[in-house]
């Protein structure tokens, strides 16, 4: 008798602890929903589809999917989600590794837990290597230094690898080219054959079986020079900080030829550079510059962009014997035709100023304007090769300042805007 209560006993506890596993195994409780399909599979995304069939025993808080590169992912893992209902959906998942298999499972979140549809797998796709550009140094008259990182090599090895210049925009392996081994990682290279006095620019480049991917774009000049001016008579002019700037004589005026690139005033006071945007906002009545996009590169042939407190210190930004132009002095330079000034003053050529059917630019003044775009205050930088903007000393108020704009789809020039004094813009100089 107390053998047959024992096997009684064992029976009811086999029996509850099955039917807990059941209900685990089918709550009824739990969203129930399933994946349909992953599909624009590329090296770095993919969209995923699927359905939530019932919702369980209370709302919906959460859905999405979810995946990893091991099997039956979890919420733990990399996720998407959002707090909408049932029905269908479709969600992109980002941040993957190129020809990689992954696995991908939807899920959805009520009161009572997760639940999980069905898995698929899915292998992303071989993309071009991912890079970045160096600065360009040790800048001669013929010669440069430059070179870049290979961070990813979409999947497949990287076969060859340099840099790539042009004079035009978006050089590529068809223009002059360096060629400094392969693999991932940082590589430098020794760029030849340039032209002096000229401006260039330039590009990592990394090729695989997929094709060739491209660092950003940089620009550097082997004398910082003003391109497209001959037939000129030019003179210079020297800045405290070495600095040599072309200069041309319009009419009664002398004016430099390029954008200033001075970090220090006539005194030898240093003027600060601010990179960060929230500090550059944030100057009042203190002066500062930066270079577009903070990039030095950029400065060689654009100058440097100085908020207007720079041009207006007493310590005085401009070299011995020059001064930042007034409106009035301003005015009289713009006085050099009654027609087509704007065009007359710009850099000739479509190497800086965006091609325009409303503008075709011909340096006739030898003025050489060009597109430096600008900083403004909480923006961030703006518009290069769209405008070129020059700060006048003429203050309009307490917070705003005189500027003079050149477009690139315009054959004039606006005299008659005035803007905030912590935007940055760049600045010509004239002769006392």
């Amino acid at each position: 008798m107390k053998n047959f209560s024992f096997l009684i006993y064992i029976f009811l506890v086999f029996s509850m602890i099955f039917s807990t596993n059941s209900c685990k195994k089918d709550d009824p409780g739990t969203p129930k929903l399933k994946l349909t399909e992953v599909k624009s599979i590329d090296g770095m995304s993919a969209t995923s589809s699927g359905e939530i069939t019932s919702e369980g025993e209370s709302t919906i808080l959460e859905r999405g999917v979810c995946w990893s590169i091991n099997n039956n992912p979890s919420v733990a893992d990399s996720k998407t989600s959002d707090d909408i209902g049932i029905g269908t959906f479709s969600f992109t998942i980002t941040g993957l590794i190129p020809a990689t298999k992954y696995y991908v499972r939807a899920y959805a979140k009520n009161s009572e837990g997760f639940g999980y549809s069905n898995q698929i797998t899915f292998v992303s796709d071989t993309i071009s290597p991912l890079l970045t550009t160096f600065d360009v140094t040790n800048i001669a008259g013929t010669s440069a230094s430059c070179g870049g990182n290979i961070t990813n090599d979409g999947g497949t090895p990287v076969i060859a690898r340099g840099v790539c210049w042009s004079t035009k925009r978006n050089p590529t392996v068809n223009d002059n080219k360096t060629s400094d081994g392969t693999g991932i990682g940082n590589f430098t290279s020794a760029i030849t054959g340039l032209s002096s006095n000229s401006g260039y620019f330039l590009r990592a480049y990394a090729t695989n079986k997929k094709g060739t991917g491209y660092g950003p774009e940089v620009l550097f000049g082997t004398v910082p020079a003003v391109l497209f001016n001959s037939g000129k008579i030019y003179g210079s002019v020297t800045d405290i900080d070495g600095n040599v700037y072309k200069t041309i004589t319009i009419g009664t005026q002398e004016w430099m030829a390029e954008n200033l690139r001075v970090v220090r005033y006539r005194n030898g006071d240093s003027i600060p550079e601010i990179v960060d945007e929230d500090k550059w906002s944030g100057v009042n009545n203190s002066g500062a510059y930066c270079n577009y996009y903070n990039n030095l590169g950029f400065s060689l042939v654009y100058g440097k962009l100085y908020n207007w407190y720079v041009v207006d210190d007493s310590r005085n930004l401009a070299p011995a014997g020059w001064h930042v132009p007034t409106d009035a002095d301003w005015q009289i330079l713009l006085n050099y035709s009654n027609s087509e000034v704007g065009d007359k003053l710009k850099e000739k050529g479509k190497i800086h100023w965006l091609e325009s059917e409303n503008s075709v630019p011909t340096n006739e003044s030898g003025f050489s304007a060009v597109p430096g775009g600008y900083r403004y205050r909480n923006m961030g930088f703006e518009d290069l090769g769209y405008q070129g903007i020059y700060w006048s000393k003429t203050d309009k108020g307490s917070s705003l300042a005189d500027i003079i704009v050149f477009f690139h789809d315009n054959v004039n020039v606006e005299s008659n805007f005035f803007e905030y004094k912590v935007n940055g813009y760049s600045v010509r100089c004239v002769k006392d």
